[in-house]
């Protein structure tokens, strides 16, 4: 992404920290925030590396020895799984420590990690295998692959770039990888990918996506489809009602176990947030199809479908919905 500020002249850091510091709660933030390249370094500095991302699926994976190139903020890691169990994922710098070569081009399998420039080989764990023209004053041991911090749960995969600064991600893997189970998430395989190039910066991206005031006017078929939207994309007392006898309707059906399912934490500067909650898709409908009937198998065990569906968010800018036959992860 691209920042850029119209009709003036970049700000420096330190003006940043006293826009931030007059920045009124609940209210929109400044113009600099979205269009100043001096808070977009600012950000790609401090705040991106501090973030865990969702960066693959388990099944891109599947077995020893395969591995996947994805860039992670500024930085093209290797996802690697090194081993038969099913959190044995792990991800370095998609750089040679020899002379500093690019070492995967593209996805890929191997017994080992081969550097297209000189061959220096290196482990699946990251160790450096090529030794036999090391002086003999160079400890082998420190010229292994550089390690992205990564952490595997339910059948996802999440990196981050800054080891010291990543907030803690167990809380979110003890708080949502049974729900993630439970939807078939760590079964699952990727059947289609779409990519968004947007012309905005993120924050204008993640706002949109966290509202749904615009989902009435700019998406007729998610308002169609979603029984939420009649009251989060409008003000209908009538349709507020409406909608909320379709959630006690589908509460009465299938249980308080399965309506009060979910977890939350707010999270903040050094805490992950993350959320799973279960609501109705509303007006009789199976899945979020057009028609509303299925479109694939159910998934996670389920041997019925019962209209409804969850919603998580993994992190700030992670996010998945799944219904009964079919789950989109939002990266």
């Amino acid at each position: 992404m691209q920042a850029y500020t119209p009709n003036s002249q970049p700000i420096d850091r330190s003006e940043t920290v006293r826009l931030i510091d007059r920045q009124r709660p609940d209210w929109s933030l400044e113009q600099a925030f979205y269009a100043d390249p001096a808070i977009f370094a600012l950000e790609r500095d401090l705040w991106f590396p501090r973030q865990w991302m969702l960066v693959a699926h388990a099944s891109e994976v599947p077995e020893k020895g395969r591995y996947i190139v994805r860039q992670l903020f500024d930085e093209e890691i290797i996802v690697v799984r090194f081993g038969d169990a099913e959190d044995d994922i792990a991800a370095y710098y998609n750089v040679c420590t020899h002379r500093g070569s690019r070492l995967c081009a593209k996805d890929g399998r191997g017994k080992l990690l081969v550097c297209p420039y000189h061959a220096w080989s290196f482990r699946l764990t990251g160790e450096l295998q090529s030794r036999q023209d090391l002086p003999a004053s160079v400890d082998p041991e420190a010229l292994g692959l550089h390690r992205v911090p990564c952490k595997s749960f339910g059948g996802l995969v999440f990196c981050g770039l800054d080891a010291s600064s990543l907030p803690d991600i167990q809380p979110v893997a003890d708080g949502l990888t049974g729900g993630l189970r439970e939807n078939g998430l760590d079964r699952a395989r990727i059947v289609a990918r779409k990519n968004y190039l947007t012309k905005a910066n993120w924050k204008l991206v993640l706002e949109n996506f966290l509202e749904c005031y615009h989902c009435r006017p700019a998406h007729p078929e998610y308002y169609r489809v979603n029984g939420h939207v009649k009251v989060t994309a409008t003000r209908d007392a009538d349709k507020a009602v409406e909608w909320q006898n379709e959630i006690e309707a589908w509460h009465s059906v299938i249980g308080d176990a399965e309506f009060h399912k979910g977890a939350w934490q707010a999270g903040d500067l050094d805490t992950m947030p993350f959320a799973m909650h279960r609501k109705p898709i509303g007006s009789g409908r199976n899945t979020l199809s057009n028609t509303g009937e299925g479109v694939s198998c159910l998934m996670g065990g389920r041997h019925a479908y019962d209209g409804g569906e969850s919603g998580f968010r993994l992190g700030r800018l992670s996010f998945a919905s799944a219904a009964n036959d079919y789950v989109t992860l939002f990266q």
